[in-house]
C-alpha cells in the first residue's frame, strides 16, 4: 500500500510540475537581474583619488625637511595624499577654507629630535570639516602614523631607561641611546608603508557573480515550495481516514510526501544546473560554467530544502499563510547565511554565528562543487 501511495503522490505532483517549472523560470529571470547587478552594486568603479594636503614647515630646518620626506615618500601616503608645500600657516588656512586642500599639517622645527626624546612639540593637523570619505580616510591614515610613531618612541625610551637602571657607565648609555636613535631613524622614519594593501572579495574566494548565482539557485529551490505546499495540504481529513483504514499511517504519508518532494526538487535542480552550464558555455559567461563534477553537490541542499518545505506545510496555517512563512523563512536563512548581503557586511552579532548556519554551509558547499 505504501508503494501505491507513493505512486499516487508522484502522479499528483506531476499535475503541478508544469506550473512549478514556469514559476521557477519566472523567478529565475528576476533573480538573474539581481545577480547581474550585484557586482556593480558591491564593487563599482569609483576609487578614492589622492587628495591635496598642505604642509607648512620651516624650509631652513633639516629636521622639518626630514619629517616631510618621511611622510611624502611613504607609499601608503602617496596612494591617499598629494602633498603641497605651503609657505605659511595663514596661507594654508585660507586654502583650507577655499577647499583647495583637505587637511593642513603644520610641522614644528626640530620635530625629529622632539619625537625621539619624547618632547611635547606636536605636529598640528587641521581638517576640512566636510564629513566626506576623503576626510575620513585622511583621519585614519594620520591616526595610524601617530600610533606608529608613539609606539616606536615608547620602545626607544624603554630601551634607554632599562639601560640606565642597570647602572651602566655613561659611555655605554650614550652608545645605547645612539643605537636606539639610529634604529628609530632606520626602521620607523625611513619605512615606506603604513599598511599592506590587499584586494579582497566580500564574497570570499568567489566573485559576486558566482556567489549570488548559486545563492539564487538555492532561493529558487526554496520558492518552488509554493507549489509543493498546495500538494502537502491537499490531503483532506477524509482521505487520511480512508488511508488509515488501509494501514497507511501519518508517518507513511509524511515519508511519501518527502520522497516526492525531494525527487521533484532534484528534477528542478537538474534543469537549472544544466541550463546554467549550457548557457554559460554558449555565452562564454564564466560564472555559469559549472563543473559537471559538482552536480551531486546539490543533494544536501535538496534534502534540507525539502525538509523545510515539508515542515512548513504541516504547520497549522492555511495555504496563503504557509506560502508567506516559506518566503520569510527563505529570506531570513539567506540573509543570515550571507546569501543576500555578504557576511562581512552583516551586523557584528550576526557575523558571530553566520558561518555556522545551514544556508551558509550549503551555499559554500555548492560553490566549492560548482567552481572547483
Amino acid at each position: 500500500m505504501f508503494f501505491r501511495l507513493f505512486l499516487t503522490d508522484l502522479k499528483r505532483i506531476k499535475q503541478r510540475f508544469l506550473p512549478l517549472v514556469l514559476i521557477t523560470l519566472i523567478l529565475a529571470v528576476g533573480l538573474s537581474v539581481v545577480v547581474l547587478l550585484s557586482n556593480r552594486l558591491l564593487y563599482n568603479e569609483q576609487t578614492i583619488e589622492p587628495v591635496n594636503v598642505g604642509l607648512v614647515a620651516d624650509a631652513s630646518s633639516p629636521y622639518a625637511k626630514m619629517a616631510y620626506s618621511m611622510v611624502s615618500e611613504m607609499d601608503s601616503y602617496r596612494t591617499t595624499c598629494r602633498f603641497i608645500e605651503i609657505a605659511s600657516e595663514d596661507h594654508g588656512r585660507q586654502m583650507l577654507e577655499n577647499d583647495e586642500i583637505k587637511a593642513l599639517i603644520i610641522i614644528p622645527d626640530n620635530i625629529i629630535n622632539s619625537i625621539i626624546y619624547g618632547e611635547d612639540n606636536p605636529i598640528t593637523v587641521i581638517y576640512n570639516q566636510d564629513g566626506t570619505l576623503d576626510t575620513y580616510t585622511l583621519n585614519e591614515v594620520f591616526k595610524s602614523t601617530s600610533s606608529m610613531l608613539a609606539t616606536a618612541q615608547a620602545a626607544t625610551t624603554i630601551i634607554y631607561q632599562g639601560a640606565y637602571q642597570m647602572g651602566l657607565p655613561d659611555t655605554a648609555l650614550e652608545q645605547i641611546a645612539t643605537d636606539a636613535d639610529n634604529l628609530y631613524m632606520d626602521y620607523v622614519l625611513s619605512r615606506t608603508e603604513l599598511y599592506i594593501r590587499e584586494d579582497l572579495q566580500l564574497t570570499g574566494a568567489y566573485t559576486p557573480y558566482q556567489y549570488y548565482i548559486v545563492s539564487g539557485l538555492l532561493l529558487l529551490l526554496f520558492f518552488s515550495g509554493i507549489v509543493f505546499l498546495s500538494f502537502i495540504k491537499g490531503n483532506s481529513d477524509t482521505l487520511r481516514l480512508r488511508l488509515k483504514l488501509h494501514g497507511i499511517t501519518g508517518a507513511h504519508i509524511i515519508i511519501s510526501q518527502y520522497l516526492t518532494l525531494t525527487i521533484t526538487l532534484f528534477m528542478i535542480y537538474t534543469i537549472l544546473f544544466f541550463s546554467c552550464m549550457t548557457g554559460g558555455t554558449i555565452g562564454h559567461f564564466a560564472p555559469l560554467q559549472f563543473h559537471i563534477s559538482g552536480f551531486f553537490a546539490g543533494i544536501p541542499a535538496i534534502l534540507f530544502i525539502g525538509f523545510v518545505i515539508l515542515l512548513i506545510g504541516y504547520l497549522p496555517t492555511g495555504y496563503s499563510g504557509a506560502c508567506l512563512l516559506l518566503f520569510l523563512t527563505a529570506f531570513l536563512l539567506a540573509y543570515i547565511g550571507g546569501g543576500i548581503v555578504p557576511v562581512r557586511l552583516l551586523p557584528d552579532f550576526i557575523q558571530n554565528f553566520a558561518e555556522h548556519t545551514p544556508y551558509y554551509q550549503l551555499l559554500n558547499h555548492l560553490c566549492n562543487g560548482f567552481y572547483h
